[in-house]
């Protein structure tokens, strides 16, 4: 396994996903078979993994790889190279970037060691004959996201925060000057973007990141007797965020507003036919085809 300078490009991050275990308590490889091959097995879990996730997830991702490579580069002892194993390996690196984050006085620890766990878990996905996963469940990793979450808050309460940076809330007046300049904005796609984002975060208390997730599954629920309109609100799923790292199903619905302007629904129509018909979307085609990759495109 090779170590050291790298290129400047992303092969090298890339390359870390094609890594192969074949250490005593190594897992059976990716086979062929009737359907599929082991090669487009392993190409549907890249897919899955990288190639299919936001292009903004992959770039957050890559910092937590790159930092993942430097840590192994620097740490020549450590068994099995680039490899997301053991998990007692995978914990020294998070603490590590615990303590980097804390001793420069980063605002958010917590994030950063989250960031480089969900990195890490996308990585291993990938890397064949890995014993079980125990990331998710294992002691000292959850030791080290508790202190991350500590120190975090320990920031927060110092002297140190600014309490001018926190955030506030859009009056109702400000998002509307939002919306009707979004509307008017001279590129559609970004006019439309920022309307769907806006209305559906404020709809159903969505964060940014929570937005980034959402997939094409949606479906009406049942009929509500709200008054004084009955109404049918609109429910999704997401899987990831910055405060889901588990991939925990969180459910959120939304319904018309009395507002047009101020309407998820309506804006939400409007992004979805924008993508199939004027950025040619090809889940149409995909679920036509019996395409389940579909299943992972993010909206």
């Amino acid at each position: 396994m090779t170590r050291g300078r790298r290129a400047n490009d992303d092969s090298s991050v890339l390359a870390m996903f094609q890594l192969i275990y074949r250490g005593t308590d190594a897992t059976p490889l990716l086979t062929s078979d009737a359907s599929m091959t082991a090669e487009e097995k392993w190409e549907h879990k890249f897919d899955l993994h990288w190639r299919l996730l936001a292009p903004a997830s992959r770039t957050t991702f890559l910092v937590g790889l790159r930092k993942w490579q430097r840590f192994i580069d620097i740490s020549p002892d450590l068994p099995h190279g680039y490899l997301v194993h053991p998990v007692g390996k995978v914990t020294m690196f998070l603490q590590n970037q615990l303590e980097t984050a804390t001793a420069s006085s980063r605002k958010d620890p917590h994030g950063v060691v989250k960031l480089c766990k969900k990195a890490l878990t996308h990585l291993r996905a990938c890397q064949q004959g890995l014993p079980a996963d125990l990331l998710r469940d294992d002691e000292a990793v959850k030791c080290v996201i508790l202190k991350g979450r500590e120190a975090t808050t320990a920031y927060c309460q110092s002297n140190q925060n600014d309490p001018s940076s926190s955030a506030q809330t859009l009056s109702t007046d400000e998002l509307q000057i939002i919306l009707t300049a979004a509307m008017r904005h001279p590129k559609l796609s970004i006019g439309l973007t920022v309307c769907v984002m806006l209305t559906l975060g404020v709809a159903a208390g969505f964060r940014a990141d929570d937005i980034g997730d959402l997939g094409w599954i949606w479906e009406h629920t049942e009929l509500v007797n709200a008054q004084p309109q009955p109404m049918q609100p609109i429910a999704t799923a997401a899987r990831g965020s910055k405060t889901n790292q588990d991939g925990h199903t969180v459910y959120h619905a939304f319904a018309l507003h009395k507002d047009p302007l101020r309407c998820p629904v309506s804006h939400l129509i409007q992004y979805i036919l924008f993508s199939l018909r004027v950025n040619a979307c090809p889940i149409i085609e995909m679920i036509t085809k019996s395409d389940l990759r579909w299943r992972s495109l993010r909206l």
